[in-house]
């Protein structure tokens, strides 16, 4: 209720606040109009007044029951009054104007038709005449105020987000003094969402127009949610009901070839991305901010992988699914190791001689090397041809492999290379002072031969062995030295034993020797000295012509004989037994057998 002072009529108004747009009727108060002067009402009669509902607000047609009260009696009186939903009309006289008069309308009602607004009661246009008041230009009677129930203007939309990630589900609703309610359903009916949920923490501002879904689990995916709305006004409204999915993240990838390390110019083995069915997405950096391309299988040169810089490289690849949900990062990495600079190396090589015999190894002695370094020989071919060695920091000796010619030929280039411990990187030191051709020497052949054919002698015998293919010889005997070295290329011995290895080696003008050749010599002993019998004696007459018969033992294990007279060797006489008829036969006679096992044709003394 207000109070209007215009310096004319008083007027008293009836105000209501906060009426719900769509409800019922709102009682009035009085609305009071006082003369300030006794000639603020001017005398007239069937003159009316009136006053007009606001455009929002609706009067209830025969609500009002006007009262007038005159300080001096009759000086006011009503004729009639007309109420509609939009206006108020009352017809009246005015009789005199001896006193202060006033009159007041009571019990009217009011509601609100339509959208919330602030509007005035006005003085409007009557039917007939207009009785004559002191008002004000454009007086007011009251003040009204509306208020809507819930509405939603925007309704929230299903919602696809990926795991791990937050959502919002928003509602956009308008009314008074509005609160707000989410609830889910997780196919058990429809819940309030609050701190009494199980999973309560991954919720913020249920009860707001924006539900906040936090790193969303696949637990919750397929849920339903709506929003409940209520104020001043009722009915309660409710938004529609929405589903959330919650599509999975993929896993980090695999990545073959995931952490490289190389030497400066060494090809890089390029990474390659699997999973699943999704697109590969690499980065500069772990934050994924910073995108390079989308491929399985990226080029060096996209990823920024530089084998001739040394340094580390670093990327992320994540799969990035069909709905397009981003996975977790695996790290993919390329060390590139700084190499030997073979131009700065001061290291000398040098072997112990520029030429070698077949077969045979080489000292190599390295000056000025690195602690951190390893060293080791190799062939032309770069084929190691040594053990390795560890640095010292000065000189050191490297044992060569052995130089073949059957495998190497006339010659070969040795080279060295060194090696970092700490990374495995190599060079090869390619300066002349570290690169040796050699010579590799053939080897004489050298021969062995004696005078005898078939290397088998009688015990006692004398046998001469002459060498060949060689300058220089030496002779052993059963791998003892006997003669030499020198370049007498024969061996003459007669003290041999049976089984005897008589072995020779040879050494060529590049002082180049082979293996010994060598010849076993069989030695046989002559059998014991056979006895004679006589048939006649020993002495026969001159002239009696006898005939005498000498046999001899006989030979072992079916030898041969040989008969001599006067020490001299009877031919054709070897038999065991021997005939002597001619008186001229007289003399010494004698006999040596053989031992038929003997390979030799010694005879015995």
């Amino acid at each position: 209720m207000g109070f209007n002072s215009y310096s004319q009529v008083n007027i008293t108004t009836a105000d209501l606040s906060n009426i719900c747009v769509g409800g019922g009727y709102y009682g009035l108060g009085d609305i009071t109009i006082a003369e300030d002067a006794i000639d603020d009402f001017s005398v007239g009669t069937d003159v009316f007044f009136r006053i007009d509902a606001p455009v929002n607000f609706e009067f209830k047609a025969v609500s009002g029951s006007p009262s007038f009260y005159s300080f001096t009696s009759n000086e006011l009186n009503i004729d009639a009054i007309t109420i509609t939903a939009s206006y108020v009309e009352i017809q009246y006289d005015v009789t005199a104007t001896a006193a202060i008069d006033e009159f007041t309308i009571q019990n009217l009602q009011v509601r609100a038709i339509s959208g919330a607004s602030i509007e005035n009661l006005s003085k409007g246009t009557p039917s007939g005449l207009e009785g004559v008041i002191n008002f004000p230009a454009s007086p007011t009677f009251g003040e009204f105020s509306s208020i809507e129930a819930p509405t939603v203007l925007v309704q929230p939309i299903n919602t696809d987000v990926c795991e791990g990630d937050d959502a919002t589900l928003s509602v956009t609703a308008d009314g008074a003094i509005l609160n707000y309610q989410w609830e889910r359903n997780a196919g058990s009916g429809f819940e309030i969402i609050d701190g009494s949920l199980p999973d309560a923490a991954d919720y913020a501002n249920f009860n707001t127009p924006t539900l906040q879904i936090n790193n969303a689990s696949t637990a919750i995916n397929g849920y339903d949610y709506r929003a409940v709305i209520t104020g001043v006004c009722l009915p309660v409204e409710t938004s529609n009901t929405i589903n959330l999915t919650v599509n999975p993240t993929p896993p980090a990838p695999s990545v073959t070839n995931q952490n490289e390390e190389i030497c400066l110019g060494e090809t890089v083995t390029l990474p390659v991305a699997s999973g699943g069915a999704g697109n590969f997405r690499w980065y500069n950096d772990a934050n994924l901010t910073s995108f390079i391309i989308e491929k399985a299988n990226p080029t060096a040169a996209e990823i920024g992988f530089d084998n001739s810089t040394a340094g580390t490289y670093t990327v992320y690849v994540t799969e990035n699914s069909a709905q397009s949900c981003e996975g977790e990062a695996t790290t993919v990495s390329l060390i590139v190791n700084p190499g030997v600079n073979s131009t700065t190396i001061t290291t000398n090589t040098t072997p112990s001689s520029t030429s070698v015999c077949d077969s045979e190894t080489l000292t190599f002695t390295l000056t000025n090397t690195g602690t951190t370094r390893k060293y080791q020989l190799l062939d032309n071919s770069n084929a190691p041809f040594s053990s390795e060695v560890l640095g010292n920091g000065g000189s050191l000796q490297i044992t060569s492999d052995a130089f073949v010619r059957a495998t190497y030929g006339a010659d070969e280039t040795i080279r060295v290379r060194e090696t970092i411990l700490s990374t495995g990187c190599t060079a090869i030191l390619t300066s002349p002072s570290n690169v040796n051709t050699i010579t590799i020497n053939e080897l004489p052949t050298v021969t062995l031969n004696s005078d005898d054919l078939d290397n088998t002698i009688c015990n006692g015998s004398t046998i001469v062995f002459t060498a060949g293919g060689a300058t220089n010889y030496q002779f052993f005997i059963n791998g003892n030295p006997v003669q030499g070295p020198s370049i007498i290329n024969t061996f003459t011995t007669s003290t041999l034993a049976d089984g005897d290895l008589v072995s020779v080696t040879g050494t060529d003008g590049n002082s180049c020797s082979n293996s010994p050749v060598g010849i076993t010599i069989t030695v046989e002993d002559a059998p014991a000295a056979p006895t004679i019998i006589s048939s006649s004696g020993s002495t026969v007459c001159d002239g009696s012509n006898p005939e005498v018969t000498l046999t001899s033992q006989a030979a072992p294990n079916g030898g041969a004989y040989q008969w001599y007279k006067n020490g001299a060797e009877i031919s054709g006489e070897t038999n065991q037994t021997i005939n002597i008829s001619d008186p001229a036969g007289s003399g010494n006679y004698s006999v040596a057998v053989t031992d038929g096992n003997n390979a030799a044709f010694c005879l015995s003394p």
